[in-house]
This record gives C-alpha cells, sequence and structure tokens, in this order.
C-alpha cells in the first residue's frame, strides 16, 4: 500500500477495498458491497487486512454471503450463545426455535413475565404428591389432631368426590379445573357452601405442607351460592312429653339426653353411664365424643334428672345398640305418638327453651357446643313464651317413670 492510497482487491463483478489507517481511525478497513449494503471489518496489518479480502472476496465470488456478512460483535455473540446452551446440550437452532415459538403463544406477554408467574405457582421446592394420597395424609393428620370421629366421617365422605375427579398429582390442579368439579357436583346452596369449606381445608393443609404454592388460590374461580336460612322447627312440650310417654324403657334414657341435655344424635350414641355425674346434677360431654372436638359440661334440669337417676349405677353405653336400630325404632315412635318427627327436632327444641329460660347466649352456647354467632342466628326468638321453656324442662314433664316405686321418681 503506498502513500496511504486505498487498494482494491476484484474477482469477477466482486469489489474490497482496503483502506489505510488514521489517526482517528488507527487500523486497516476492508469495505465491500452485498445487495446494495456497504459492509466493513477491520483487521491490525495490512497482510491480516489482505489475507481477509481475498478470502471474503472467493466468498462473494462464489455466491457465499453468509460469512462475508459475519461481523467480529456477531462472533463474539455466536460464542457467547453457545457457551450459555453448553449446559443444556442444546443446539443454537434448537434454542431460537424454542424461544421464538413461546414469544409467538404469548403474544405481547414477555416470556419472563410468563416464567415468573408459572414459578409462582409451581416453585421448584413443591414436594409432588397424588392427590388419593394428600387426602389420606390430611384425615391421618386431622385424626392424630384429635378431632371428632364425626368430624372425619364428614371430611372423608365430602373428600370422596374430588379424588374421583382428580386422580393426577397435586401440582396438575387448576383454578378452573376444581371451578368445574363444583359446576359438576351441582349441590344445593348449603351443601355447596358446606363442600367449599371442607375442600378449602384440605387446600389450606395443602399450603402448610408444601404441596402447593402460597401464592395459589384454586377456588379463585368458586362461587358461593347463597344459603336462605330456614327457620329451625321445634316440638312443643307435650309433645317431646308424648314420646317419653310411648317410648319403650330402653328409650327413655336417650330420649333425656336428647331432649333435656341438648346433645346431638351422634354424641348420644356415644356416652357412656360413666360421663353422668349425679353427685353434681350434670353430664360431660368429652371432647373425644363432641362433634367440635371441645369437652363441655351440660346441667340436668329436674325432667333429666326423673328419667336419668332410676338408672344410677348403670355401666357401659346408654344406646348399646346399633345406629340404624335407632333410627327406625326413633321413627316408629314418632308413628306410635302421633307427634310429626322434626328433622333434628329435639336439639332444636332444647337451644330454644333453655335460650328462653336464661336469656343468655353465650351460656347457651357452650352448653349446647355451638359458637354465640349461631344461637343467636338460628335460635333467638324462636321460643318467646317462658312458661313453655319451664314446661319443658320442669318437673311437670310426664307422669311416666322407668321405676313403678314413687321413692326412686
Amino acid at each position: 500500500m503506498q502513500n496511504g492510497s486505498p487498494v482494491q482487491f476484484r474477482k469477477g463483478s466482486c469489489k474490497i477495498t482496503i483502506y489505510a489507517p488514521t489517526k482517528a481511525l488507527p487500523y486497516y478497513r476492508l469495505c465491500y458491497r452485498i445487495g446494495g449494503k456497504r459492509y466493513q471489518r477491520t483487521r491490525k496489518t495490512y497482510e491480516e487486512a489482505e489475507k481477509a479480502a481475498r478470502m471474503i472476496l472467493d466468498k462473494l465470488a462464489a455466491g457465499e454471503t453468509s460469512l462475508a456478512e459475519i461481523s467480529q460483535l456477531d462472533v463474539a455473540i455466536l460464542r457467547t450463545a453457545r457457551s450459555e446452551l453448553a449446559e443444556f446440550d442444546m443446539r443454537l437452532d434448537r434454542a431460537v426455535l424454542e424461544y421464538t415459538s413461546a414469544r409467538k403463544q404469548l403474544g405481547d406477554v414477555p416470556l419472563r413475565q410468563a416464567i415468573d408467574f408459572f414459578l409462582q405457582r409451581h416453585p421448584l421446592n413443591l414436594h409432588p404428591i397424588g392427590v388419593a394420597e394428600l387426602v389420606n395424609e390430611f384425615l391421618a393428620a386431622k385424626h392424630d389432631s384429635g378431632v371428632s370421629s364425626s368430624y372425619i366421617s364428614d371430611l372423608e365422605f365430602r373428600l370422596r368426590s374430588l379424588v374421583r375427579e382428580f386422580d393426577g398429582s397435586v401440582d396438575q390442579l387448576t383454578e378452573q379445573g376444581v371451578a368445574g368439579y363444583f359446576r359438576k357436583l351441582d349441590f344445593a346452596p348449603e351443601n355447596h357452601c358446606n363442600q367449599m369449606r371442607v375442600v378449602r381445608t384440605l387446600f389450606n393443609y395443602t399450603r402448610q405442607q408444601g404441596y402447593l404454592s402460597e401464592s395459589v388460590d384454586l377456588l379463585r374461580s368458586v362461587s358461593k351460592k347463597r344459603v336462605i336460612r330456614r327457620e329451625y322447627t321445634v316440638y312443643q312440650p307435650q309433645e317431646y312429653h308424648a314420646l317419653l310417654e310411648a317410648a319403650a324403657t330402653d328409650m327413655l334414657p336417650a330420649l333425656a339426653l336428647l331432649g333435656f341435655c341438648g346433645v346431638r344424635p351422634a354424641e348420644m350414641r356415644k356416652l357412656s353411664w360413666e360421663d353422668i355425674r349425679f353427685d353434681t346434677r350434670t353430664l360431660i360431654v368429652d371432647a373425644s365424643n363432641a362433634k367440635t372436638a371441645s369437652r363441655r359440661t351440660v346441667p340436668l334440669c329436674e325432667g333429666a334428672a326423673r328419667f336419668l337417676v332410676p338408672y344410677r349405677g348403670s355401666e357401659g353405653l346408654i344406646w348399646g345398640k346399633t345406629t340404624d336400630q335407632w333410627n327406625k325404632r326413633f321413627s316408629r315412635l314418632h308413628e306410635q305418638s302421633g307427634v310429626q318427627k322434626q328433622a333434628n327436632g329435639l336439639r332444636h327444641s332444647y337451644i330454644s327453651y333453655r335460650l328462653t329460660l336464661t336469656g343468655d347466649v353465650n351460656r347457651t352456647a357452650l352448653e349446647a357446643g355451638n359458637s354465640p354467632a349461631i344461637i343467636h342466628r338460628h335460635y333467638h326468638a324462636l321460643v318467646d313464651d317462658p312458661r313453655l321453656a319451664e314446661e319443658w324442662f320442669g318437673e311437670k314433664v310426664t307422669n311416666k317413670c322407668p321405676h313403678t316405686e314413687a321413692a326412686e321418681c
């Protein structure tokens, strides 16, 4: 290169010009055009520039423009990309295809945002577990915590349909899938809300155990159904007395506990004579027998004492027969006495008359094993005549006694 003049190399119609270094640009520049677009490469020495020029010229003359179009920046980018992909043993073209496919599916959503959204719901540290295995573990945990067997039975019954619906792993559950499950159940409002309560309890346990992300609410798309609260129906005192009059002797203690002490039927079938403290005239409903797994003490009113004291000294279960036997005989008792059967009527009656008699919501709730809010919402002013309450719990309940000797009654 003489006097710093540009040097041109030609091959056919292809031409490359090498420019000498200047103060502003202290390196040799190779300049050429491809398809009307100007390209420039740089080299430190003339020898390197000439060698590169001849190589590029050969490519251009042969119609191979790819190498001629690659700049030093392109080479650096290629090396970085290959280095990053080496960890995943993936070719650059495959990585580009995977990326572009994801971007097409996401539209305007940035790929990083989509990844963050996924990881929030599927953290890498989640422990995999199947739905059936989860339900079994949940029920075992509830059993170990000391909740009542009736509560365990309710959980097991309600979660059975969930296991049938979802036979995969927990991390495959989606909001849409759970919403579809509830639509398929198509429960009436009260049953629907009770099912939601049980499933929510299960999902809370799932998050606590690390099987589900804390940010996931699988019930988000499930709407509550409006429950129209119906008024509970109660027995009139004379109707309860008629049931006591018509009952066989072996049913009387159980009937007394249901109507005079307000125990739930499921609780009654677990009570033994040792739970009745005749000296203090109280009934102890132990936590293991109570629906709420909470121990409570219920006073024995005059009516209860009349029917229970004669059995003092008895042992074993107060109702020693099966649940099915009780239900059949209880229904037959209503037919025999001409009294219309009310759903859970003896407990509703006890709470209503007890609240009217004491005027104390908290006390009634404590004795009944309910919350004050439930007592106030369902039973307040259900019975408005105190004389009816006195008649229900008082001495004038019946002339019938399980023993013939008046002194024992």
